[in-house]
C-alpha cells in the first residue's frame, strides 16, 4: 500500500471528528432559540382592565328623614358616580332599594356625626358600601338560574372531602369609612371597586 493511500485513510477520521463540535453547537443554538421563542410567547393571565369613572346618576328626589335622636332631621340630595361600563338603566330598576339603603343609613346617624366635612366624607364612604351591597345582591339574584345542582358523590374508601378555604370577611361600612387613605387603592374615591365609586351630596342640611 502506498504512503499516499495510508495518509488519506488516516485523515478521514480526523475530518469526521472536526464536524462533530459544529453539529453540537448548531443543535444547542437551535434549542436555545426555541426556548427563547417559547418563553417570549408565553403570557400570564390577562390583567383586569383598570377601574375608571363613568356616568353620574341622581337617586331621585330629595331625602327628608329623621336622624337617630328622633328630634333632628336631615334634608339631602344624593347622586352616585358609577364606574365606566356600568349600566345606568340598572340603577333606575332598583332605585327603591337604593333609596331605602340611604334612608336606613341616615336614620342611624346622630346630628353630631354629620356636621363637619370629615363627617360627610365618612358618611359618603359608608353609603358607597351600603349601595354597592344592594347592587351586588340584585346581580346575584338575576344571575341565579333554576338549575339543578349536581349531586355530590359519597367519599370513596372512607376519605373525607377536603374543606374549601374560608373567604375573608368583608369590611363593614364603618370599617371601610375608617380605613386610612394610604391603605386605599383610590383615596379620592368613596369605593375602590364599585360599581358605585362615589357618592355626592348636592344638598345636605340638618335641623
Amino acid at each position: 500500500m502506498s504512503d499516499a493511500s495510508k495518509d488519506s485513510k488516516e485523515e478521514a477520521p480526523k475530518k469526521k471528528k472536526g464536524k462533530l463540535p459544529i453539529i453540537i453547537a448548531l443543535v444547542a443554538v437551535l434549542a436555545g432559540g426555541g426556548y427563547f421563542m417559547k418563553s417570549k410567547g408565553a403570557k400570564g393571565p390577562p390583567k383586569p382592565p383598570p377601574v375608571e369613572l363613568g356616568v353620574i346618576e341622581a337617586l331621585g328626589p330629595e331625602f327628608l328623614t329623621n336622624l337617630a335622636d328622633g328630634r333632628s332631621y336631615v334634608l339631602a340630595e344624593v347622586s352616585i358616580h358609577l364606574k365606566k361600563g356600568a349600566h345606568a338603566e340598572a340603577i333606575k330598576e332598583i332605585l327603591p332599594a337604593l333609596r331605602s339603603a340611604v334612608v336606613m343609613r341616615l336614620r342611624g346617624m346622630k346630628a353630631s356625626e354629620v356636621q363637619r366635612p370629615a363627617d360627610l366624607l365618612r358618611l359618603r364612604r359608608m353609603l358607597a358600601v351600603d349601595l354597592n351591597k344592594v347592587m351586588e345582591q340584585v346581580e346575584k339574584h338575576e344571575e341565579a338560574a333554576p338549575k339543578e345542582e349536581p349531586k355530590e358523590e359519597a367519599p370513596k374508601h372512607g376519605k373525607k372531602k377536603k374543606a374549601e378555604p374560608e373567604e375573608e370577611p368583608e369590611m363593614t361600612a364603618e370599617e371601610w369609612a375608617n380605613l386610612p387613605d394610604d391603605e386605599r387603592e383610590h383615596p379620592d374615591w368613596d369605593h375602590d371597586e364599585g360599581p358605585i365609586l362615589n357618592v355626592y351630596f348636592g344638598k345636605f342640611a340638618t335641623q
